[in-house]
């Protein structure tokens, strides 16, 4: 029986097979895990799709979005790991897979439980220590205006007050937890493979920047770049090329290469752990 939905997680999709891999999704900041959805719904069924949700959007939107750090990361990490024991002894490969703010709570989670994690990819975000994770000019509501509306907010919530108020309080939460998140991660190390990608038009966050997940692991580093600003991951230009990384990770055969398995490759083919 699959795990009950709880605060934190729940089924992106209902489960038709057995699962043999799963991935967690963590979302940006201001969204939830179903904007994900065009582009994960083609990976095959026995892939199981699990959803973070925050307090304050999606099916939590009655909440309070203020919330701590540490009541994310503790709430996430055991909802995921109530979901493993139900594993029973079939081995689930899990990806965790995280977007901008998402792609922080994605590294927290994993340090916090690294049991619980076989690999890592995340994209559109500084790693963890960068005192500029969050740029200045998201501290104004003229600034989170300009991001909620270059994320396609609907422009029906743009021109209505209240719609607008809820979404720029979750969006300010949010860049609150990016900063506590980056600020707690700086030191994590993993021993997974980690595959960072960036876009080369990002101007929230730079490209070369993404390379620095390199720090983040002993095992296997990828650092893919592409033709695209902060939301390539959600154009259909890119759908396929991140779907392609997903898949790759997913597929790994050994979760925890020694640090000698190490590689660092730049070109479109699936990573492999050197022998």
């Amino acid at each position: 029986m699959p795990a009950r939905p709880g605060p934190w997680t729940s089924l992106l999709r209902p489960r038709t097979v057995p699962p043999r891999r799963r991935l967690v999704v963590f979302p940006h900041a201001a969204s939830g895990p179903n904007a994900f959805l065009p582009l994960l719904a083609p990976l095959h069924a026995d892939c199981e799709l699990v959803g973070v949700t925050l307090p304050g959007r999606e099916r939590r939107f009655g909440e309070e979005p203020v919330v701590g750090l540490d009541e994310v990361v503790d709430g996430i990490v055991t909802e995921l790991a109530d979901r493993a024991a139900q594993d029973g002894p079939r081995a689930v490969r899990t990806v965790f897979h995280g977007h901008s703010l998402g792609a922080l709570l994605a590294l927290a989670a994993a340090g916090a439980r690294p049991d619980l994690c076989t690999a890592l990819v995340v994209s559109a975000a500084p790693p963890g220590g960068d005192p500029h994770a969050v740029p200045h000019a998201l501290d104004h509501a003229e600034g989170r205006r300009a991001l909620l509306e270059s994320q396609g907010v609907p422009q029906e919530v743009l021109d209505d007050p209240g719609l607008l108020d809820h979404a720029d309080r979750l969006l300010a939460a949010d860049l609150r937890l990016t900063r506590a998140a980056a600020a707690a991660t700086g030191d994590v190390l993993l021993s997974v493979p980690v595959t960072a990608l960036a876009g080369d038009r990002d101007r929230l966050v730079d490209a070369p920047a993404v390379a620095g997940w390199a720090r983040h692991t002993t095992g296997p580093f990828r650092h893919h770049a592409v033709d695209g600003d902060h939301w390539f991951p959600f154009t259909a230009r890119h759908q396929a090329t991140v779907r392609q990384e997903l898949a790759a990770a997913l597929a790994q055969p050994s979760p925890h290469p020694s640090p000698d398995d190490r590689r660092s490759t730049t070109g479109p083919a699936p990573m492999r752990a050197a022998r």
